[in-house]
């Protein structure tokens, strides 16, 4: 028969189990939910980012192919003057002021696509808050931002995984502690039979 002392004790365990089991879980939970925020966050920064590259990469490539294009310009307005100065231009002539032509036709037709790139990246930085007047400064101030996002990311990392550890733990001294209360009420209930029976045969006997 089990000592009611003893199943007072396994069952106080198992209810003082479940606070602790609750507090970690909604610790996990929180953990969870600020490391997916703080994910989305640096998502969001790195993007930021990107966009810096991308203007600062379409500024370079405006500023060579518009460098080309004035050269292209010059060489139809010589090959031009040339054709001019001559009653009869030659073949040759002909073919070169073509091409001249042809290639600032398409030189313009780029600049003019990344002056509308340009455009369009200027105004998503400054949607986010970027100035690209002032780029080196927002470009220091968002790398000071996304080293301090990259450590709250590992920080509730780190705290959603010890977070994890504590509830395997729990996990397996919870199953230890249900098998110990199921053996505490069956030990409950032969002690109560054993008890019955025992009354039983106690009873006198009637003559």
């Amino acid at each position: 028969m089990a000592n009611p002392l003893e199943l007072k004790v396994i069952f106080s365990a198992v209810d003082k189990f479940v606070r602790p089991v609750n507090a970690i879980t909604g610790s996990a939970r929180a953990a969870s939910k600020e490391l997916k925020g703080a994910e989305q966050a640096l998502k969001s920064l790195h993007e930021q980012q990107k966009l810096i590259d991308s203007f600062r990469s379409t500024n370079k490539a405006l500023g060579i192919d518009n460098a080309k294009l004035d050269e292209a310009r010059a060489r139809v307005r010589g090959i031009a003057d040339a054709m001019a100065a001559t009653t009869t231009p030659s073949a040759a002539m002909q073919r070169s002021f073509a091409q001249a032509r042809d290639e600032a036709a398409q030189l313009s037709a780029n600049v003019n696509r990344l002056i509308e790139r340009k455009q369009r990246l200027r105004q998503e930085l400054s949607a986010v808050g970027l100035d690209t007047k002032q780029l080196a400064s927002g470009q220091r101030e968002l790398k000071a931002r996304i080293d301090a996002a990259t450590a709250s990311v590992k920080a509730h990392g780190d705290a959603l995984e010890a977070a994890n550890k504590k509830m395997q733990r729990l996990k397996a001294a919870q199953a230890d502690l249900a098998k110990s209360r199921e053996m505490a009420g069956k030990l409950a209930g032969t002690g109560a039979k054993l008890g019955a029976a025992g009354a039983a045969t106690s009873l006198p006997i009637a003559m």
